[in-house]
């Protein structure tokens, strides 16, 4: 997760904190060389301090920070581009399809570094050990969830993507503590979220969060959370342009993990089945 990030969903920081997370964003280049006895006299603060701050963050400590820094140096500045309204009145396609592209761009930028290797993986191990994934979620976000189901049912894992209020609730009734919910909401908001979580906690289900960054200190008692890009406004924007690639992309990350984990078998499912999922004269 790219430095700037982690500090902005950071809740609870001290004012010393505050200033010292402005001095490290602003001056990025001194502390990628610089020790933690440089950075406590440029600060005013003690070793200690800087060390509770890292931790804070979700950093193990001053040398975490430092490969931060530098690979936040190392990624080359894109041109901004308004996330929620990317073109305007006045635009030639090419200014459109150039602005496009650039959202495109930040937001699978944005997308990768929230992206935490080890809670990702726990969560793949989970989905390759679940009996069955059910997949909860509403509106746009209906059609990457399901493209996601289609790619699971076709190397036989079985999943569940309900649509409607009353066969989410339907569904939620039949897990168990041997399946996996999915549950996809960009704001947390969602309405169907209150009715089925008790439901899904009660039957023992292990349960997955999938939103925009920080929503996880919204739901402390979801122990897997994985984040979207967070800069798309919830409601002022033209188009959910920003939110849905970023799920689809995270969604796809996800398939091609679970079918890496068991890659020979995978493969051989497909080959076997692919003449019947597919029948089309070719």
């Amino acid at each position: 997760m790219k430095l700037e990030n982690r500090i902005r969903l950071c809740a609870g920081l001290t004012p010393a904190e505050e200033q010292l997370a402005d001095y490290l964003l602003k001056h990025q280049e001194f502390l990628a060389g610089a020790t933690i006895q440089a950075l406590a006299a440029q600060t005013y603060l003690s070793a200690s301090s800087i060390h509770r701050f890292c931790r804070k963050i979700g950093l193990k400590g001053f040398k975490d920070l430092k490969k931060e820094a530098l690979l936040s140096l190392g990624e080359p500045e894109e041109a901004p581009v308004d996330i929620n309204f990317p073109f305007a009145p006045e635009d030639s396609v090419r200014t459109v399809a150039d602005n496009l592209f650039r959202l495109y761009h930040a937001t699978l930028s944005d997308t990768l570094s929230y992206l935490e290797e080890e809670r990702f993986q726990k969560t793949v191990r989970l989905l390759v050990q679940a009996d069955c994934i059910d997949l909860y979620t509403h509106a746009h976000n209906s059609f990457p969830a399901g493209m996601f189901a289609d790619r699971m049912i076709s190397i036989g894992k079985h999943v569940r993507c309900p649509a409607g209020f009353y066969n989410q609730r339907a569904t939620a009734l039949s897990a168990g503590r041997r399946h996996a919910a999915v549950i996809i909401s960009f704001s947390g908001r969602a309405f169907f979220i209150p009715s089925i979580l008790p439901v899904l906690q009660k039957k023992g289900c292990r349960i997955i969060l999938i939103g925009r960054a920080g929503l996880e200190k919204d739901y402390p008692h979801i122990r897997h959370f994985l984040a979207i890009s967070d800069r798309e406004h919830l409601k002022n924007r033209i188009s959910q342009f920003s939110s849905h690639l970023s799920l689809q992309y995270l969604l796809d990350l996800l398939y091609c993990c679970i079918f890496q984990a068991d890659y020979e078998k995978n493969m051989d499912f497909l080959s076997q089945h692919i003449s019947f999922l597919d029948d089309r004269q070719l």
